[in-house]
């Protein structure tokens, strides 16, 4: 009987009034969410309304959630023939919905374990992960049997910004590590200010910004944020003046930074050439000096989904964004699945990918440096 409730819930509640081009008579488009709503029952915390027609010129949702108000909940194309999902519910119950989350995030990132003053240690890099569990759980499993002292991810962790479905599938896949797990956000994972908000609710990351830093060892690692609202593709304004303190007031012998949106891109491969800090050279170039100035070793990104290494006045960039979303290359140029290992051992460092193919993982040199 569920998928009869499914129905007269969105019959008598969620009533979607959708105006595009072509479409005049509402009533086709209450036969359509009557069938959404037989053949998909509610979730237990949330009715999900997605469209789909390449001629959709608008597309709003109306119903008590919002007072009826066909300005209120207006879904935005994701891309072409698509618009965006709208999830509605009862606050009380989403914000429920959330803290169960956020009790399983916080045994994730286990920040408190990241002390030491070790010079010999490991960690991981890995980034672009959404879309592909499949692929995302093998590489974690794989990697918390390589033991390493923390693990960090270059963004797009989900696909849908803000779908607390699938944070928690994130959550749970990711929950197999025993150690450490650092975040940095990407495109997907927030796209205005409320996703943001859910995204600080969610996980317990140091700092009270998105962007942060930390000390491990001989090492200091600093996590950007290229997604704040206004600033997307830049690291500007108050975030850039606070990169600038932490770096120049950073003693450690080595300086590693992540952020979502590499530096800079191929024309020949990937998808995103001038459309990621590029798109902004002056910007980007002012950042670029920042990390040349005070000595960053390493600029970890992702958004490319692929491996690629890229040296600019001394400063090493690598894009790492192959654990499991659609790739973005032919093999022979980086398009494979993968994660990067990095050794710190005294005042020597290297990288080693572990490519997943077939089901099995070949080792292959990444960069070494002293």
């Amino acid at each position: 009987m569920d998928w009869i409730r499914g129905g007269l819930f969105l019959l008598t509640r969620f009533f979607g009034l959708i105006q595009y081009a072509g479409m005049r008579k509402n009533y086709v488009i209450f036969f359509l969410l009557f069938i959404v709503g037989c053949t998909a029952p509610p979730k237990e915390y949330e009715v999900t309304f997605e469209y789909e027609d390449k001629n959709a010129k608008t597309v709003s949702l109306e119903g008590e959630f919002n007072g009826w108000n066909k300005h209120a909940n207006p879904m935005e194309k994701k891309r072409v023939g698509r618009n965006s999902v709208i999830t509605v519910g009862k606050k009380r119950e989403i914000l429920d919905y959330v803290k169960r989350i956020k009790v399983k995030s916080l045994k994730l990132t286990k920040l408190k374990n990241l002390v030491s003053d070790d010079t010999i240690f490991t960690f991981v890099v890995l980034g672009d992960n959404r879309g592909n569990s499949q692929i995302y759980s093998r590489l974690i499993t794989k990697i918390d049997s390589l033991e390493p002292n923390f693990v960090v991810n270059s963004g797009d962790l989900i696909t849908n910004p803000g779908h607390l479905g699938e944070w928690e599938e994130f959550v749970d896949i990711s929950s197999v590590l025993s150690m450490p797990y650092l975040l940095t956000v990407g495109n997907h994972d927030v796209r205005d200010e409320e996703d943001e908000n859910i995204y600080r609710d969610l996980f317990n990351l140091p700092g009270k910004e998105i962007y942060y830093s930390f000390d491990y060892g001989n090492s200091h690692f600093v996590v950007l944020d290229s997604e704040i609202p206004n600033e997307k593709r830049k690291i500007t304004g108050k975030q850039y003046e606070w990169l600038k303190t932490d770096l120049q007031t950073s003693q450690k012998s080595f300086k590693y930074v992540f952020i979502h949106r590499p530096l800079y891109t191929r024309e020949d491969i990937g998808h995103y050439f001038r459309n990621c800090l590029d798109k902004f050279p002056s910007a980007r170039d002012s950042l670029e000096s920042l990390f040349e100035k005070y000595g960053v070793d390493i600029v970890f990104s992702g958004h490319e989904h692929l491996y690629y290494k890229y040296i600019h006045n001394n400063v090493m960039h690598i894009t790492s964004g192959g654990a499991g979303a659609p790739l973005y290359a032919s093999e022979e140029n980086g398009g494979f699945y993968h994660f990067i290992l990095v050794k710190v051992n005294g005042k020597k460092v290297a990288g080693e990918i572990y490519q997943l193919k077939d089901g099995e993982f070949t080792v292959l040199p990444s960069f070494t440096l002293n």
